[in-house]
C-alpha cells in the first residue's frame, strides 16, 4: 500500500436527534477483503434473531472483585445521540439531565471533524444498534466518574450483551486506554482476538492499529482515502 501522510478531514457526520424503531440483528460474514463492503456489504441482518452472531450472556460477573453485583451497578437510561462508535448522548434519569457517555476500554477511528478509515461506519453501526433504544449502563471502580472532557466513564449493554464487545468483535473498535483493572477486560481482550484472527474491518489493513491507543492513517492508501470521503457521504445519507 502506498504510504501518505496527507491528513483527511471532513465536516462532523453526526446527527443527533435521530430514532430508530428496532435494534439491529445480525452475523457477519467474515471476509479477507480490506475493501470498504466489508462493513455495508458484509453485515446481514436476519429476521431470526436466534441466527445473531454474539452470544454475550445476559448475567455478565465483574472480574474486579470489588464491584458489587451487575444488578447493584447498573441502570438504564435511554440513547438520545451517537457520537461515534465510542462516545454517545444519553439521558440518565439518575442524574435527570442528558450527559455524555465515553465507553471504557475502547477506541473508534475518527468520524467527526477528522475522518478515519472505518470511523463512519462504526459510527453508523452503533447508531443502527442502540439509537433511541434503552440501555444499560454501570461505571468501574477502578476508572474516574467522568474524564477530563466531563464524559461519563461507562460499560454500556443492550439486551444483557457488551456493547463494547459487539463493537471490538466487528472490527471497529479497538481495545485502548487500559490505565487500570477494569471490569471486562478479559472479555474486551478475547473479542479482539477473535477480530484480529479474522482480519475483521480495522485489522484488515497491516499496521493501521497503532501502538498508540489509536490509528496510523498514514498506512491508509489514497485510494482508500478516497472512498473514505465516499463512505461518509453514504452515512449521512443513511442517518437523514
Amino acid at each position: 500500500m502506498l504510504i501518505v501522510s496527507t491528513a483527511l478531514t471532513l465536516i462532523s457526520c453526526s446527527a443527533p436527534g435521530l430514532t430508530y424503531e428496532d435494534a439491529p440483528k445480525y452475523e457477519i460474514k467474515h471476509s479477507n477483503d480490506d475493501t470498504d463492503d466489508q462493513f455495508f456489504g458484509n453485515i446481514i441482518y436476519p429476521n431470526n434473531e436466534e441466527n445473531g452472531k454474539y452470544e454475550t450472556k445476559t448475567n455478565l460477573k465483574p472480574i474486579n472483585k470489588k464491584e458489587k453485583n451487575d444488578s447493584e451497578s447498573r441502570r438504564k437510561v435511554t440513547v438520545t445521540s451517537v457520537i461515534d462508535a465510542d462516545s454517545i448522548r444519553y439521558f440518565d434519569p439518575l442524574l435527570n439531565k442528558e450527559v455524555t457517555g465515553r465507553l471504557l476500554g475502547i477506541n473508534a477511528p475518527e468520524a467527526t471533524k477528522t475522518v478515519e478509515k472505518f470511523g463512519p461506519e462504526g459510527t453508523a453501526f452503533l447508531t443502527n444498534l442502540i439509537m433511541g433504544k434503552e440501555i444499560e449502563i454501570e461505571s468501574d471502580p477502578n476508572s474516574d466518574i467522568t474524564d477530563k472532557y466531563g464524559r461519563y466513564l461507562i460499560h454500556a449493554f443492550i439486551s444483557g450483551k457488551s456493547i463494547q464487545q459487539i463493537l471490538i468483535l466487528e472490527g471497529l473498535v479497538r481495545v485502548a486506554y487500559l490505565y487500570d483493572e477494569y471490569n471486562y477486560t478479559d472479555l474486551y481482550l478475547a473479542a479482539e482476538k477473535e477480530a484480529k484472527i479474522v482480519g475483521q474491518n480495522i485489522w484488515s489493513i497491516p499496521g493501521y492499529v497503532d501502538k498508540k491507543n489509536g490509528f496510523d492513517m498514514h498506512v491508509v492508501s489514497e485510494d482508500l482515502k478516497g472512498s473514505i470521503v465516499e463512505k461518509a457521504g453514504e452515512f449521512m445519507n443513511i442517518l437523514k
